[in-house]
This record gives structure tokens, C-alpha cells and sequence, in this order.
């Protein structure tokens, strides 16, 4: 192709003829480090892209020996998230703007500008255009596993005008983009605010800080009472199988107000279980199985996106674990401690990678959801193993939940859902201003890549 400077048309090029596309590093978990070490690279993997740009945070390395030559980044190439568990996830890309000492792994590939022919700054900006974004949503459209191959990139149509023209264009872009990008990082502050916000109400609610007005106006007994109700009804549930419930692992617990006790997850509970332990056979139409996705694409618990199992699988699944309204489920392999109330009466079941806790007292489960989710409890929930770490049942039985008198437990259900549904409404804002400041990028954008 002659792409001379003084040529003014517009080309429109397939994208495999502008770059050199180069797969990742291929390692065992065993030689990876978390840790820089010498004759070690450091390795960019797929959670490295974020919202265009590369971050270096929770970087892997491996010996120096398992990367070739071709193989260590070079300012300018575009890392793509070739596999991921989502299809909005994956084809993400970002280019490489600095110097720097590292490869990338086996779950990304690379995209290496001829630079004869396509300027550096224009070919990367290319990757955050919606042009690019729908390409790669037509390639994956109908595909149950989102994988992309390297062929996928051959012929997606990349709009190329003269060396010269793309320089000009890429200036003019760098001119505009810094303003938004300085607003789209004040978005992400004030969203990362917001998270600390929620944490900040939830310590204060079981720490007993939230409800110290409530209790000097209304005085409250001890709540060993309910306890002794709960231990009561637990015999009762559990008959002849029941055991002496396990006492709290941590003895380092924060200060509680003296009418509150540190109690274990064991003692609250009928039972505590996970899912099924092996995978079922999936049909088009059924009986929804509830996996972690399930718990965190949004508030509460999510139906879409789920899979389904026959009746009968159903009906064996729930001689284990049988979800019903009021039960609490927590995520207990890969994203630990998500915390979500069933609050329906629709019939599911649930994999391994979920645990179950049913109540003693349904008129807890509430509480129960927020307690679990406050910082006091979540920092006891400590994973094990190596790779994909996962809750130990045991573990989160003997986990410690701070308890008042239900009367106080439902005031602080009040309070704390009052705070976290303005802190909600106030989120709500800021996914919308980013929206903005999205459509804003891609109008810049469109007028580069829409191939006109």
C-alpha cells in the first residue's frame, strides 16, 4: 500500500495489515511470583486493562527464560484482553505509553503498529472508539465462550488517511482528551468516596456508634435473653443431630456496647452450607443455579444471566441446600464475603462457590445481611489457598457477629438502609455524569473512526 504524506483520502484498511499481532506468555502457577526477583518480568494480564488505559497494579512475574524476544512490550503496542468471563470484558485494549520492562500473559495478546505505515498515537486511539467496541461485539455475538483469536483482528476495517493527516488528528485529540480524562478521574474518586462512605455507616452501625442516641433514650435489656431464645429454637430445629454450636475463632474483636455480645455465625444458625460440589448438566430452560456471578452483578440477587438444571437435579441439589426467602447467601470462592438476603420465593439452586446460612430467627435475616457486610465481620472472612482462594464453612461459622436486642438491631436496619440508599441515589449521579463524559469521548472519537 502507498500511504504518502500528501495524500489526503481517506483508506480504509484491513486492521491485520497495519500491526504485527503477538500472543502472550504461557506459564504454570508454580513459577510465578507476586513479587519482582531477579531474572524475573513482569507480566501485564487482562485485570491491567482498565477503561483504556494500563494499570500496574497486582502485576505477576516469571523467569526471564519463559519470554521471548518478540514478546517484551514496546511503547505503542495495544494490549488486548483476548478471554474473559464477560463480552463487554473482552477485546478491551490499551496502549502502551511509556518505556517499559515486561511482557503480558497467555489471557492477552498484543498489537504491534507498523509504524511505516500508521501513526503510534492515532492507532491507539482507535481502541476506545466505538467503532472498534462494536467490531469486536459482532465477532463474539452468539459465542458461549468469549474468546478471541488472533484471526478476529485480520479484517476488522480501520480508517487510515495520509501519515500526515494522522498526526494532525492525533494532536488535535491529545488537545481534548486531557480535560475529560481529568473529570473521569474525579468521577472515579468520588465513586471510590462513596465505597468509603458505606463502610464508614456500617462500622459505625455495629460498633453501636450509629444507634449511642437511641440507646440513652430507650433502655434496652441485656440480649441474653434472645440468645437464649435462639439457642432454644436451635435444639428444636436440629433435634437429636444437634451439636454445641462453634465458639467465635477471633478473641481480638472490637468494643461493643456492654447490652450487645460477640456471637458466632454457628450460634445464629440452623445450618451453614454450600452448594452442590459438582457441575450439573445445563439445560436452555429450568430451575435457575445460582453461582457468584449471580450475587455480584448489582444489588441483591441477580437472575440474569443464570444458568439452568432440570427439576429432578433440582430436587437432588436441595437435599443438601435448599434456598428459601430470608436465607443469606455469601460468595465463598474467587470474590469472598458478598453478602445478599434471598428475598423472593422463587425456587433455585446453588453451586459450591456459594454458601447458605439459614437463621434461626428469619426476623434477623435483615441485620444478618448488614452485619455480614460490615468491615468488623468482613475482616474476618480470610480466604485459603493458592490462585482462587475460597471461605472454609468451618471458618465462616466461627466468625463473629456483634449483636444487640432486636429492637435495637431493627433501628439500626433503619438507620443504616436510610444512609445507604442516599449513598445509592448519590452513585446513581456519578454512573450517569460518567456516562456523559463517555458519550462525550466517543463523539470525539466517532468523527475519526466511523470509515467515513
Amino acid at each position: 500500500m502507498d500511504n504518502n504524506d500528501g495524500e489526503d483520502a481517506l483508506q480504509l484498511v484491513p486492521l491485520g495489515k497495519l500491526c504485527l499481532k503477538l500472543r502472550g506468555v504461557s506459564y504454570s502457577k508454580g513459577e510465578a511470583t507476586a513479587f519482582p526477583a531477579e531474572d524475573y518480568l513482569p507480566i501485564l494480564r487482562a485485570n491491567n486493562i482498565d477503561d483504556n488505559e494500563l494499570n500496574y497494579d497486582g502485576l505477576v512475574y516469571v523467569p526471564k527464560s519463559r519470554v521471548a524476544t518478540k514478546q517484551l512490550l514496546q511503547k505503542g503496542d495495544v494490549v488486548i484482553a483476548m478471554s474473559s468471563g464477560s463480552k463487554k470484558l473482552v477485546g478491551k485494549g490499551a496502549q502502551l505509553k511509556k518505556d517499559w520492562n515486561g511482557s503480558f500473559g497467555a489471557f492477552c495478546g498484543v498489537l504491534r503498529p507498523n509504524l511505516d505505515m500508521v501513526n503510534q498515537d492515532y492507532f491507539g486511539y482507535f481502541f476506545s472508539s466505538a467503532s472498534y467496541r462494536n467490531h469486536i461485539s459482532d465477532v463474539s455475538a452468539g459465542t458461549s465462550i468469549n474468546n478471541l483469536k488472533n484471526e478476529h483482528f485480520e479484517n476488522i476495517i480501520f480508517p487510515l488517511p495520509s501519515l500526515k493527516k494522522q498526526r494532525t488528528i492525533a494532536a488535535q485529540i491529545d488537545n481534548l482528551l486531557p480535560d475529560i480524562k481529568i473529570n473521569k478521574t474525579r468521577l472515579k474518586k468520588a465513586k471510590k468516596l462513596v465505597v468509603k462512605f458505606r463502610q464508614a455507616i456500617l462500622y459505625a452501625a455495629f460498633s453501636g456508634k450509629l444507634t449511642e442516641d437511641w440507646r440513652a433514650n430507650n433502655k434496652t435489656k441485656s440480649v441474653d435473653n434472645l440468645l437464649e431464645r435462639i439457642g432454644s429454637l436451635r435444639q428444636q430445629a436440629q433435634g437429636k443431630r444437634a451439636k454445641t454450636p462453634l465458639a467465635i475463632a477471633d478473641t481480638d474483636l472490637p468494643d461493643i456496647p456492654e447490652t450487645w455480645r460477640w456471637v458466632s455465625v454457628d450460634t445464629l444458625s440452623n445450618i451453614v452450607v454450600d452448594g452442590v460440589h459438582k457441575k450439573p448438566n445445563y439445560i436452555d430452560n429450568g430451575v435457575p443455579f445460582i453461582t457468584v456471578r449471580n450475587l455480584t452483578a448489582g444489588q441483591g440477587l441477580s437472575f440474569e444471566q443464570c444458568r439452568y438444571i432440570s427439576e429432578s437435579d433440582h430436587k437432588a441439589f436441595t437435599l443438601r441446600a435448599k434456598p428459601e426467602r430470608g436465607d443469606l447467601l455469601i460468595t465463598k470462592d474467587g470474590t469472598l464475603g458478598v453478602v445478599r438476603a434471598i428475598r423472593t420465593d422463587r425456587e433455585f439452586s446453588i453451586f459450591v462457590s456459594v454458601a447458605m446460612i439459614k437463621p434461626v430467627l428469619y426476623e434477623m435475616s435483615d441485620y444478618l445481611e448488614l452485619a455480614l457486610s460490615s468491615p468488623q465481620v468482613q475482616s474476618q472472612m480470610v480466604g485459603v489457598g493458592s490462585g482462587l482462594v475460597h471461605l472454609v464453612l468451618r471458618d465462616l461459622k466461627a466468625d463473629g457477629i456483634p449483636v444487640p436486642p432486636l429492637e435495637e438491631q431493627k433501628e439500626i436496619v433503619k438507620k443504616v438502609n436510610q444512609y445507604l440508599e442516599v449513598a445509592n441515589q448519590v452513585e446513581k449521579q456519578i454512573e450517569k455524569a460518567e456516562k456523559g463524559v463517555g458519550k462525550l469521548t466517543q463523539a470525539i472519537l466517532a468523527k475519526t473512526f466511523k470509515a467515513e
